[in-house]
């Protein structure tokens, strides 16, 4: 419970035919295909862009790390790296 569980490092082929894979959440065991990958990224993403980050730039950091996490779950990046990158990329 208060510990991540055993992550899986390696990406699994599901199809080879329509070359989705999947990953293994290590919080909760969900699997998650690329699709799914793409279109919870491009709805964050979505979300972020509609933030004004003029008056609301706590809000557009929050999604960002949302971001982050979601590609630290899936490709296995670095978490503050990219969040860092995502920050650079959005905020300069």
């Amino acid at each position: 419970m208060g510990g991540r569980s055993k992550r899986l490092d390696t990406v699994q082929g599901l199809d080879t035919k329509t070359k989705e894979y999947a990953l293994t959440f290590s919080d909760t065991g969900n699997i998650m295909t690329a699709k799914e990958y793409i279109n919870r990224r491009a709805a964050l993403v979505g979300q972020a862009m509609k933030i004004n980050k003029k008056f609301f730039p706590r809000c557009v950091k929050a999604k960002l790390r949302q971001i982050a996490r979601l590609e630290n779950e899936y490709r296995g990046v670095d978490y503050e790296t990219r969040k860092n990158e995502l920050y650079k990329e959005w905020f300069n």
